[in-house]
């Protein structure tokens, strides 16, 4: 279900019907008439329910895309008959015309010369038909795959990201394209062709079952080959629909990093790596090549010996008056329907074979189903309370190597907590798993949000409450309003313009060309403290009780960074909540103003917690953080640890 892009300066509302009113977790979005039930915010779908507003323009179109969808299977199957009986209609009236003239029977060749055109006229039409409605049906069954396999995708825990392929979007698009052909070959020609093949076979039987017991012997073996190269062209089509996702993998991840590849003089081998894969594709189609070459030689050759025999038992039937020469013509013409049918068929089940090999790994993700988890606790009141109960944790991915062990740390309500220590130590993780990225298992220890675990508390509502800030922040494509406030359902002007004062980036917003409405396309368009101050924005616009903010400053420069400390100063306080927020920090650099002034620093190393305190009682312990303190600013995984 796709949405207009709203005009510029336009920021979404609920009464902008460019803009859907729709809540996070809702896809059915008909059923916000009722109410929605799947998430918190059902308070607000009902509201707009009991104004009285109208039906919505996605809800009608819904109801408009199920019709077509009924009618598509509908004339889809009706073109498919119309078609087969054409088909199968053919043979004898061609027969009967070509003996009304041998046998001089003037008075009887114009009418089924007439009929003949009126059954070809027939099977153009329903040819047509069933060729468009097959080719909607097949488009809308993929389209919903292809969102059915988005939204699994969305669904999924992030340790499934953790051990992927990287090769997921090749899932959604040539993976879900395979699945197109596949039904196209299916729905519309095999069903054919293998309708049509068996009428004719039952029409021969009727004929001459003496010739057809002994067609069907060699029928079968025309059916064997096509097996056989409908085992190989599913193996192939598995194997060269994977090296094409890691022939495109490896493409997309040097041209992205062309500047680092050049730098490091690295481009003959991504020229090899790319040939390496590029000779396993090749090779894979040689092996088809093969395969079709012989299946090929084999079905036409057994094609014509087919009607040979059939012609030489036949001619013997009709000389000795067994059968009459317009039967035998009409065998001939139903033969050769049922051959070319038959060899359709066969091609037909190889395609269909390759593209099943290529859509395994689609329909293998939507075997295993979204990740569904029953809603938790929304408590009311929120103070942003954060406890670390003696936690331990290992990423599923990497089961042997324990990133925290026994880490107990509390984040006061309204107090900020500066997490400061090597790369690797562990302090972006207990980020993860505040966020509920993943989940500890009994066992790990605890941590709480308000004095309740975390485990028990919805994810969505969970999230809600917290802003994150991660290093070096993404930007949707779109404009910077419509980041600032990405995935909020109703939004004004003067929200967008205030998180972005709270974040003291309006002033550069407003001195671009476009300004909110420029389009965030371009890297390039923005400086890193730019694109900084932006995502500030983004976590400040849903004035969130807990700020998290992981390497602020880095990779950026000193001006750059003064701005962004300045404004994390500005947003410790909630205007709305009337109260300073939970905020922490995960940082290298310890010249930042919002750690020096933290109330809280944690010196962390090897997922263990050194050292804790003010920042003056750090430097009288002439520990780790004043050695660090010295340095001005904390080695990073390249720097030598002394």
């Amino acid at each position: 279900m796709s949405t207009s892009r709203p005009a510029a300066n336009v920021i979404p509302t609920e009464s902008n019907s460019a803009f859907r009113p729709g809540c996070c977790r809702c896809e059915d979005f008909s059923a916000l008439a009722e109410g929605c039930t799947m998430c918190s915010c059902r308070s607000w779908c009902k509201a707009t329910s009991q104004r009285g507003d109208p039906p919505k323009p996605w809800a009608v179109g819904a109801t408009a895309s199920a019709a077509a969808a009924r009618w598509d299977k509908e004339t889809s199957f009706e073109g498919l008959v119309l078609s087969s009986l054409a088909e199968l209609a053919s043979p004898p009236l061609a027969a009967a015309a070509l003996f009304s003239a041998v046998q001089g029977r003037h008075h009887l060749l114009l009418p089924r010369c007439a009929a003949v055109a009126g059954v070809a006229v027939l099977s153009g039409a329903a040819e047509g038909l069933r060729n468009f409605s097959f080719n909607m049906l097949r488009s809308n069954l993929v389209a919903r795959l292809r969102q059915e396999a988005f939204g699994v995708l969305m669904s999924q825990e992030l340790s499934f990201f953790d051990e992927a392929d990287g090769e997921l979007t090749s899932r959604l698009s040539s993976d879900c394209m395979s699945v197109y052909s596949y039904l196209s070959d299916v729905l519309s020609f095999f069903l054919r062709s293998g309708a049509v093949a068996l009428c004719s076979l039952l029409e021969l039987l009727r004929l001459s079952p003496s010739i057809t017991w002994r067609v069907l012997l060699m029928l079968t073996l025309v059916m064997v080959c096509a097996e056989w190269y409908g085992r190989v062209t599913r193996s192939t089509g598995r194997k060269t629909q994977d090296a094409l996702a890691e022939l495109g993998r490896i493409s997309s991840e040097a041209l992205q990093l062309l500047r680092t590849v050049r730098a490091l003089g690295a481009e003959d081998l991504h020229k090899r790596l790319f040939k390496q894969q590029n000779a396993v594709i090749n090779e894979t189609q040689r092996r088809r090549g093969m395969a079709l070459g012989i299946f090929s030689a084999a079905s036409n050759g057994l094609g014509l010996l087919l009607q040979m025999v059939s012609l030489l038992i036949g001619s013997s039937l009709v000389l000795a008056g067994s059968m009459t020469a317009q039967a035998l013509a009409t065998y001939l013409l139903y033969l050769d329907t049922a051959v070319d049918s038959a060899l359709e068929l066969g091609i037909e089940w190889s395609s269909c074979n390759d593209a099943l090999g290529s859509a395994e790994r689609v329909l293998r993700l939507l075997a295993d189903g979204p990740v569904f988890e029953p809603a938790g606790h929304c408590p009311g009141a929120v103070s942003g309370d954060v406890l670390f109960d003696s936690v331990s944790f290992t990423y599923p991915s990497r089961p042997k190597h324990q990133v925290l062990e026994k880490v107990s740390l509390h984040c006061a309500a309204g107090k900020t907590t500066a997490l400061v220590g090597f790369s690797g130590s562990g302090k972006s993780s207990l980020i993860s798993l505040l966020l509920r990225f993943y989940d500890l298992e009994d066992g790990q220890g605890i941590l709480k949000f308000d004095n309740a675990d975390v485990r028990h508390l919805d994810r969505v509502w969970l999230r809600r409450q917290m802003g994150l800030v991660p290093q070096s922040p993404k930007l949707f494509r779109g404009t910077i309003a419509e980041n600032i406030a990405w995935g909020q359902p109703c939004v004004t002007q003067a929200e967008v313009h205030a998180a972005a004062e709270a974040a003291m980036a309006a002033e550069f917003i407003a001195e671009l060309p476009e300004g909110f409405d420029t389009i965030c396309s371009d890297e390039k368009l923005l400086s890193g403290g730019q694109r900084q101050r932006i995502a500030l924005a983004r976590a400040l616009f849903r004035d969130p009780a807990v700020l998290l903010l992981d390497e602020p400053t880095s990779a950026l420069d000193p001006k750059s960074s003064a701005l962004v400390s300045q404004a994390l100063e500005q947003a410790k306080w909630s205007e709305s909540r009337k109260c300073p927020r939970t905020m922490i920090i995960v940082a290298h650099d310890l010249r930042l103003g919002a750690v020096q002034s933290a109330d809280q620093i944690v010196v962390m190393d090897g997922g263990r917690i050194l050292e804790r305190g003010g920042h003056a009682e750090l430097l009288e312990l002439n520990g780790s953080y004043k050695r660090l303190m010295e340095d001005q600013r904390l080695p990073t995984e390249h720097t030598p640890r002394i």
